[in-house]
């Protein structure tokens, strides 16, 4: 990792100081001196050149032991430019067991402890120098910005306002009191604040930079990635805004570019956390897991406070199977910030997968999380406008992040494309960072497209209510860019959660949740905040068109029969590896394929086969890389193996059109229960088993019958087209009769 260098001095406004009473309560030889120092030292800081600063503090503590504190407060001073932020809050210590009321050192101790990520320590530091100068407009602008960084805007903003009442154009007040409204959710006011700072200090990169970050959030990108351009273009060293311009680099998708930002952050301030965890994230997403933890733990140790980072490390961990560590790193990135709902989202997640915990362990977790997230006291919410006749037109709503070329839409255009438009107006509700074809083709479905990228949770919940939605669907549960705050608002008479999450909510403000008989069977009912709508399939598939017919039976040319899973690095956990490599010990000769884009890289491909050798499994018995279509891995499979706790979900039905049987083993509801759902859709409950020995038994079978695998792989297409796993107008039909069943239970007073 690269070395620190010195940071700007913009964040936190901290100056040299002045001389102290101390300094003046002394003989005239020494007040000559300690003035010499003091100038000299004031040049030093003006011309940035810290390392001599802080020899020339040492200097003053050894000569002028009794006006040390002023020493101290230089030492650190120059340690908290140089970035070393730890050692310089001991200098400013030690200064201030010397002289406690030392109104300087207690508000350059506030920046240094903020800039550490110790905001609760940096809020006791800049309270005492508050206490002391009430009125002093750097004092209070360093206190406002502290409390942004903790979240506390409202207090933030009282203070920015206190110092502009003394300097109505103080550019840093300006810059304190737009962040404290972006904070807030008032994003359109903290742009306007901004763009006062940049007419009175056109030159300053830093409020270039914040204008880039609020505008981005408004999902202006290109005026964002304009602003952040201008910051680069006044200063290239500028590391937040080569950061802050990755991160929208990254949301377009633009990695390769993204990496380069990022890095250019690190080259600029190495001490800056923020590059490491976002580096990271590309690296996590490109397939090098293990590199981007090592980003992620450098972050750590950075910044070891961030509730970011901790949620970074969770989903590197998660991802490698260490399930127990990811648990703790977002829980320690919850107690850090109770209401990050995004690491309590991941927390969840985590815990669909753990191998070990029971259902009602997992969904005493999701019961916590609206307690932590939600807008609005469950119950609590405004009454609805909506007409209550039973048999009118319904509003329907569907709001996702992933209307565009995302695996859900295998298994919701199926209902698009049947919705009947007289009897419901439907609405989508779409976040989409990077539209593409796919979205023209939803939005075509549309009677009305509402674009959500960028408005507060409020705003889409106040737009569903101007739009008078009847039933509102959430296609996302807790993956990723979800909009579960606006649910919990209760925006729609009737909310229901489907497809994207396949699994509990833990919201009280959903009403239902869209399963089947398999997912959701009779008795599970405890397992979810929502009732569950039972329809004769709850996923219902439709193949890209460029699909290929199924390729010869493999092992009949090979002599020896393959295994395969297509499924991502996080559901290969070690009680499943366990029993694939006890299956092939059961199959001599047998070989596994490992394919999916976890397993891109040599070290991710290393780490896996690792993990297998060490149970007995020969290398030469195992092929894993990630090729793509799916097709091109399964024309080298015979047998799909489903994964267990958490099953696979796009690639059981791409396996099964590809005429691949998929063995499954029914586990936890619902996520471990997708197997069932689809085999019994198709018409092969025989493939899924109750237990170990029998998901060991059904494959040793299937592997033992060639003829009969090569009779699955000719006939079980035509299959699927005939099962209600591809019965797209029975899922619409079910769905609709559901939605009017919701509605009329809604106006007789209920639920159905």
């Amino acid at each position: 990792m690269k070395k620190a260098k010195a940071p700007g001095k913009t964040r936190g406004q901290v100056s040299y100081g002045q001389p102290s009473a101390a300094l003046l309560a002394t003989t005239p030889t020494q007040r000559r001196a300690l003035s010499e120092l003091f100038q000299r030292g004031n040049a030093l800081y003006d011309e940035g050149r810290y390392a001599e600063l802080e020899v020339l503090g040492q200097e003053w503590v050894q000569r002028f032991p009794q006006q040390a504190a002023k020493g101290w407060d230089v030492i650190g001073r120059a340690r908290l430019y140089l970035g070393r932020l730890s050692e310089a809050e001991a200098a400013l210590l030690k200064g201030l067991e010397l002289d406690p009321d030392n109104l300087d050192i207690w508000d350059c101790l506030g920046v240094v402890r903020n800039r550490l990520g110790h905001f609760s320590g940096a809020h006791e530091a800049n309270m005492k120098a508050l206490a002391m100068a009430p009125d002093l407009p750097h004092v209070l602008i360093n206190a406002a910005g502290n409390l942004n960084d903790s979240g506390r805007y409202d207090e933030a903003l009282e203070l920015a306002e206190r110092a502009l009442k003394h300097e109505p154009l103080n550019r840093l007040a300006l810059l304190v009191k737009g962040n404290a409204f972006v904070g807030q959710d008032r994003t359109d006011e903290g742009i306007a604040m901004y763009r006062q700072v940049t007419a009175i200090a056109p030159d300053w990169p830093d409020a270039w930079t914040n204008l880039g970050g609020a505008c981005n959030k408004r999902g202006r990108v290109d005026e964002a990635i304009a602003a952040l351009q201008r910051a680069l273009e006044l200063d290239p060293n500028q590391a937040i805004s080569w950061n802050n311009l990755g991160l929208i680099l990254r949301d377009q998708k633009r990695d390769q570019e993204a990496l380069d930002c990022f890095n250019n952050a690190i080259d600029k301030q190495p001490e800056l956390a923020d590059p490491y965890v976002n580096l990271g994230t590309v690296l996590q997403i490109a397939g090098r897991t293990l590199a981007a933890l090592e980003y992620m733990e450098h972050a750590r140790k950075l910044r070891p406070t961030s509730p970011m980072i901790y949620m970074g490390i969770g989903t590197c961990l998660q991802d490698m199977c260490r399930f127990e560590e990811a648990v703790v790193a977002h829980c320690t990135a919850l107690e850090l910030k109770p209401d990050f709902g995004a690491a309590f989202s991941n927390l969840l997640f985590t815990l669909n997968y753990h191998p070990t915990l029971s259902a009602e362990e997992i969904f005493g977790a999701y019961g916590d999380y609206e307690l932590a997230n939600a807008l609005v006291t469950p119950g609590e919410w405004a009454s609805h406008a909506n007409s209550r006749e039973p048999g009118r037109r319904l509003k329907i709503g569907y709001v996702s992040p992933d209307f565009q070329s995302h695996p859900v839409r295998y298994f919701l255009e199926p209902l698009l494309a049947h919705h009947g438009h007289k009897d419901f107006e439907i609405f989508a509700y779409a976040d989409v960072a990077v539209p593409d074809a796919m979205t023209e083709r939803y939005r075509s479905y549309m009677d009305h497209w509402r674009n959500v990228r960028g408005l507060s949770d409020h705003e889409v919940a106040d737009l569903v209510r101007q739009d008078g939605i009847d039933i509102l669907v959430d296609l996302a549960g807790h993956t990723a860019n979800n909009r579960l705050k606006a649910f919990s608002l209760k925006p729609a008479p009737i909310q229901v959660s489907w497809l994207g999450y396949v699994s509990t909510t833990g919201m009280r403000s959903i009403d239902y949740l869209l399963s089947d008989d398999a997912l959701t069977p009779p008795g599970s009912e405890h397992l979810l905040s929502e009732i569950p709508w039972r329809l004769p399939s709850a996923l219902v598939y439709r193949p890209p068109a460029d699909f290929p017919e199924p390729t010869p039976l493999p092992a009949l040319a090979r002599g020896h029969v393959t295994f395969g899973s297509l499924s991502r690095a996080i559901r290969l956990n070690d009680d499943l590896l366990d029993v694939w490599a006890e299956l092939m010990r059961r199959v001599p000769d047998s070989h596994l394929v490992l394919n999916s884009r976890d397993f891109r890289t040599p070290e991710m491909q290393d780490w896996m086969r690792s993990r297998l050798v060490s149970r007995g499994v020969e290398a030469s018995r195992l092929d894993i890389d990630y090729t793509s279509p799916a097709w091109l891995p399964m024309s080298n499979i015979d047998i799909m193996l489903d994964c267990f706790p958490h099953n696979s979900g796009t690639t059981l039905f791409e396996s099964l059109y590809f005429g691949l049987p998929v063995v499954s083993l029914k586990h936890r509801p619902t996520v471990g229960r997708v197997g069932a759902s689809a085999l019994t859709a198709v018409g092969h409950a025989e493939w899924i088993a109750e237990d170990v020995d029998g998901y060991l038994q059904i494959a040793c079978d299937l592997a033992g019958d060639l003829p009969r695998l090569a009779q699955i792989r000719a006939t079980l297409r035509e299959e699927m087209h005939r099962s209600a796993a591809m019965d797209e107008p029975g899922l619409a039909h079910a769905v609709e009769s559901g939605y009017r069943r919701m509605w009329q239970a809604y106006c007789e007073g209920g639920q159905a």
